[in-house]
């Protein structure tokens, strides 16, 4: 799960030395995970920081959504934007905004089913 968090904005660092090799462990994790090329993925993803650090004059997460509470509002404007995403890491992306972090939604639908 630690590897989700990659891209949760607020993790990001705001200068583009801060973000040298940020998450590069991880997107290998998630790209091996799902059967997605690692070093593709991982030379995507660099692009992709770049790009919001320094063609992102409007680029800070804390502001772009409450509190980080729901990173795939920040993702789902550069999802829209075309801003040159590589297929493997604009998969890996949409793959992990979906997943649901925890089991709460499972749960709460069983003990609703038990309740009948």
């Amino acid at each position: 799960m630690e590897d989700f968090e990659v891209v949760n904005p607020v993790k990001m660092r705001d200068r583009e030395i801060d973000m040298a090799s940020y998450g590069e462990q991880e997107i290998m994790n998630l790209a091996n995970r799902f059967n997605i090329d690692p070093d593709a993925s991982i030379c995507q993803w660099k692009k992709v920081l770049r790009h919001l650090i320094t063609e992102e004059p409007s680029y800070c997460p804390k502001k772009i959504f409450e509190n980080g509470k729901n990173p795939s509002l920040f993702w789902s404007y550069y999802l829209n934007k075309d801003i040159g995403l590589g297929e493997d890491i604009l998969k890996l992306l949409k793959i992990v905004l979906v997943l649901p972090s925890n089991s709460a939604d499972a749960e709460k639908s069983f003990s609703i089913l038990d309740y009948f």
